[in-house]
């Protein structure tokens, strides 16, 4: 790639100084379409990968660890590419993981006796090894990380940050009178914060103050803490704010229902709403996300926000949030939606409300799943099999097994033709084609050039998109230069007839190129259909059968060119020319 890139820069350097005008794909305004083009970070090549996070990605290629003792691991050397897809981090890595905030890489490896880190473990044939940890840097640079030994298990409280397991004692007292309680013993869940803490005392809960008063009684089987400076970790505090409520409110419960306390200790909604307690815990609590959480009363649900006030009538069969939506079941079993106003966006008339992000729902009825917006107007059909939802202004969704990204206005950006898919992280799209995963881009700010390559009629089918003269193709959405050695190579037209690269077009839609230079015969191999094509000749063979075609092959540059429409219509593609900007698009049929 880099080779290819200074070539480019060089050849585009010199048509400057002779002043002729480069094709390129980058460095213009955005116009309608824009999304549609893309471009590879890292085209497939890795066995595994994961969607960017933080700068980064965890890649691949599928070679099985080694450990101390010699013994083949059930998982692959991992390393790290960067968003330009430079591989920062070696591919030796056994793990990739945030911890206390920070990136760190770990492997196992063989402990000495001398070796600074405590002992992990033994292999089965008793070879002793440390599970070693670096830290890694912004710019991928690693550092070796030591664990401080006064902590009681360093690995566990990286997850588990110190203090929130800290089994702290306090002689506690009647916030009234004074007096000491007997037992003068009780155990802290978490940190103090805004001047309190939740505690435990015989499996009951109750809020104390810093100076050990009793806030509310240990009465209770639960009560949210609440949290401030001292959250869990750098991490964690956004997900766990919005799991266990807000900032002004926490729930707290006893003998199966709960209400509401404010953070001066005082009930803000008395225990008047049911939760349960099984082998999951203790759910259905002040489970509030973005100031709404559910609720439920002899069997009917609806939705409050952080004060108690009731956003959502107390009468329907089940209800859920999300940020700024719940979702809510009728008694005939179908779904609606009500934003935080207590309005209704999404009528009740589907099967289930799979999710909402970046003001996107998607829905599903009668097995199939179709996006809305706020308003509740759907911006698809009801066609797709599978979603992650927006992340950004992108959505992985599948059909058939396949799957593709669609932009917030429901247009498929790129069709639906790869093995699987992650959800659009950090700008970069996650996809996998034939057993490897790439990773993709929307194009920075294409040329004219590159938007007359745009299709905009996307949907399940490949296709390319080739211009006279321009060394770049859409193919499938990604703006691909048609041959990465030469960017003289361009479609050319010949006797009113376009001619094209031969081995780009065949291998892009999978058929297998043979060159035998004794005959001058090219050799194209798609599924069961041989075509045979000689250079300068007007004969060509499919399946055996003579065939006349009016344009002969021809070498140009060292390279086939053969005329496209005729060996796209033989191999069963459609083929259309658009006059304006002198494109050729080329299609498969619909499967």
């Amino acid at each position: 790639m880099r080779k290819t890139r200074t070539f480019l820069a060089f050849l585009v350097a010199v048509m400057v100084i002779t002043g002729l005008a480069p094709y390129n794909i980058g460095a213009s305004a955005n116009s309608p379409g824009s999304d549609m083009l893309w471009e590879w970070v890292v085209p497939p090549r890795f066995a595994h990968a994961n969607p960017f996070e933080n700068g980064f990605a965890v890649v691949s290629y599928g070679e099985l660890a080694i450990l101390p003792g010699g013994e083949v691991a059930d998982f692959p050397l991992r390393g790290l590419i960067d968003i330009n897809g430079n591989l920062v981090v070696p591919m030796e890595y056994h793990w990739f993981g945030v911890m206390d905030g920070v990136l760190r890489a770990s492997r196992h490896m063989y402990h000495r006796e001398s070796d600074p880190d405590r002992l992990s473990g033994w292999m089965p044939g008793g070879t002793p090894v440390v599970f070693r940890t670096w830290t890694v840097e912004a710019d991928g640079r690693r550092t070796l990380y030591i664990p401080d030994d006064n902590r009681f298990d360093w690995i566990w409280e990286e997850f588990i940050p110190n203090s929130f397991f800290h089994f702290e004692t306090r002689t506690i007292k009647d916030r009234a009178t004074g007096e000491v309680l007997i037992p003068t013993e009780a155990g802290i869940d978490l940190p103090f914060s805004r001047g309190f803490a939740t505690a435990f005392r015989y499996g009951k809960r109750g809020l104390i103050d810093a100076n050990n008063d009793v806030i509310i009684p240990f009465e209770f089987d639960y009560i949210w803490p609440f949290i401030d400076d001292q959250q869990l970790s750098a991490d964690v505090p956004p997900a766990w704010e919005a799991v266990s409520g807000n900032s002004v409110t926490r729930g707290i419960a006893r003998d199966g229902k709960w209400g509401l306390i404010n953070n001066r200790g005082e009930f803000v909604v008395d225990l008047i709403y049911d939760y349960v307690e099984d082998r999951w815990g203790t759910r259905g609590v002040a489970e509030f996300i973005n100031g709404m959480a559910p609720v439920s009363q002899n069997g009917k649900w609806g939705v409050i926000d952080v004060m108690g006030n009731i956003i959502v009538p107390i009468e329907f069969a089940g209800a859920s949030t999300w940020s700024g939506l719940a979702a809510v079941r009728n008694d005939a079993g179908l779904y609606g939606a009500f934003d935080s106003t207590g309005r209704l966006v999404v009528p009740f008339e589907y099967d289930a409300i799979l999710g909402f992000n970046s003001d996107r729902i998607f829905v599903r009825k009668d097995g199939l799943i179709g996006f809305l917006n706020m308003e509740g107007e759907a911006i698809t059909e009801k066609i797709f099999d599978d979603t992650f939802g927006f992340f950004g202004d992108f959505a992985a969704v599948s059909r058939g097994g396949r799957w593709g990204f669609i932009n917030k206005s429901g247009e498929v950006v790129i069709p639906l033709i790869f093995d699987a898919a992650w959800g659009f992280t950090e700008g970069i799209a996650t996809v996998q084609t034939d057993g490897k995963w790439g990773f993709a881009r929307p194009l920075s700010d294409p040329t004219p050039s590159a938007m007359a390559l745009v299709n905009t009629d996307m949907g399940d089918t490949r296709f390319i998109n080739l211009q006279i003269d321009n060394p770049f193709a859409n193919n499938n959405a990604i703006i691909t230069q048609i041959d990465e050695e030469d960017y003289n190579i361009v479609p050319v037209i010949e006797r009113d007839r376009t001619l094209v690269p031969l081995r780009f077009i065949s291998e892009k839609f999978g058929g297998e190129v043979d060159w035998d230079e004794a005959r001058q015969k090219v050799t194209i191999k798609k599924d069961s259909m041989v075509i045979e094509l000689f250079i300068g000749q007007n004969q060509a063979y499919v399946n055996g059968e003579d065939i006349y075609i009016d344009v002969a092959p021809t070498i140009r540059n060292d390279r086939t060119f053969v005329p496209i429409r005729f060996v796209s219509e033989v191999m069963g593609f459609r083929v259309d020319w658009r006059e304006k900007d002198r494109v050729v698009e080329i299609q498969q049929e619909a499967r």
